[in-house]
């Protein structure tokens, strides 16, 4: 089988991003996995590839930067307008939005033109990003759009916990008013659908209820039992292995304990919240749903952090490895589609 050719992006110029990368392309493992196509501000990554001591010799090919290493070959493709400008390391400006944004453009773009297999992305901040991009919440949406999927799942995996979201980047107070049964059994099925992706035959799928204690048979809240419980009947007639919904102050513990395989959870912080007390250096997030693999370090761009030598690529090297990995997989099953 050919070698992977995956692109990873920086995300916000003025975070950690770079700099992880250039740790990443510096070492060995990286290229074990793939052949990665960087999309990031050339310059910083070739100043901070210096700084990793390590011999680049750096080689310029058409519309690309080779580089090479006693390890492989990596591509940076610098963008069309990133040299004009001015990038503010640890701050949240529009400039450093504008180019996050670029640089996931570019590799939006590879991936249309089959030139990349999937693109592990790297740690945006909103809200530099919303200064020029009006209601942008996210990679997840922004990618759903570009791409025009009709649904998606953000979806968190460690080697411990492996979690969905039904709902994503949005106020509390509107969450109940969200919560849809079509969309559960979609979800479920799309984390069916992908459970081959992480290496399990057929998941079987615990649902948070989204009242405590699943809403106590509608004492303490009706849409458990109106909503949630017949989705998941629903999807149980279509041979999905979920069931709930289940009280989510315990249906963690049960799925570490080995009850199930994956969570569906029904907003944000109700699934985000165990699963990065408990995967916070390691887990890796994807986007089930896409026309192509997507994942992304769980951790955000840490600008009090830029200027340190010492930030942990493990997340991103992670978010690579189950790319990867992923890829393998569709190509081995094409029946087993990502979105």
């Amino acid at each position: 089988m050919a070698k992977i050719k995956l692109g990873l992006t920086a995300g916000d110029p003025g975070g950690i991003g770079a700099r992880i990368i250039a740790k990443l392309l510096a070492a060995r493992d990286l290229y074990r996995y793939c052949e990665p196509f960087i999309f990031g501000p050339e310059e910083h990554i070739l100043s901070y590839l210096k700084k990793e001591n390590v011999r680049i010799r750096v080689i310029y090919v058409n519309d690309k930067i080779c580089l090479k290493s006693v390890y492989g070959s990596a591509w940076l493709v610098p963008g069309k307008t990133s040299s004009k400008r001015k990038i503010r390391k640890g701050k949240i400006t529009k400039g450093n939005g504008q180019l996050a944004i670029q640089y996931l453009q570019d590799a939006l773009e590879y991936c249309r033109q089959k030139r990349i297999d999937g693109i592990v992305t790297g740690p945006v901040s909103k809200e530099a990003v919303a200064k020029s991009l009006k209601n942008f919440s996210g990679h997840t949406e922004f990618l759903q759009k570009a791409t025009k999927c009709k649904h998606v799942v953000m979806f968190f995996s460690s080697p411990l916990l492996k979690v969905g979201l039904l709902t994503r980047h949005v106020p509390l107070s509107k969450v109940p008013k969200l919560i849809k049964g079509s969309d559960i059994t979609k979800a479920l099925n799309l984390m069916d659908t992908n459970s081959k992706l992480f290496g399990i035959k057929k998941a079987r799928i615990a649902v948070c209820g989204l009242n405590p204690h699943a809403g106590e048979n509608g004492l303490l809240g009706s849409e458990d039992k109106k909503i949630v419980a017949p989705a998941v009947k629903r999807a149980q007639k279509q041979g999905i292995r979920a069931s709930g919904p289940w009280s989510a102050d315990t249906v963690f513990t049960r799925t570490l304990k080995g009850d199930f395989d994956m969570v569906l959870a029904l907003y944000h912080d109700q699934g985000l919240a165990p699963f990065k007390a408990i995967a916070f250096e390691d887990g890796v997030q994807t986007t089930l749903g896409l026309p192509f693999v997507r994942t992304s370090p769980d951790h955000g761009p840490a600008f009090d952090k830029t200027d340190s030598a010492y930030v942990s690529v493990k997340s991103f090297s992670n978010a690579v490895q189950l790319a990867s990995l992923m890829i393998k997989r569709r190509k081995k099953n094409p029946k087993s589609k990502h979105g």
